[in-house]
């Protein structure tokens, strides 16, 4: 097997990776506006944010 044959499903697995991780940054920072606009004070809006 030569190398060439395994790098389409390496490259799949990295963007796949990738994928899931920039997804999760989304969430995250999705949640923490929330939690952000929840806060009863702009002190405590601005450390969450």
């Amino acid at each position: 097997m030569n190398r060439n044959s395994r790098q389409p499903s390496t490259n799949m697995k990295i963007i796949n990776d990738l994928s899931k991780a920039l997804n999760g940054e989304y969430r995250a920072i999705y949640c923490y506006e929330i939690l952000a606009n929840l806060a009863p004070k702009a002190g405590i809006k601005n450390r969450t944010l």
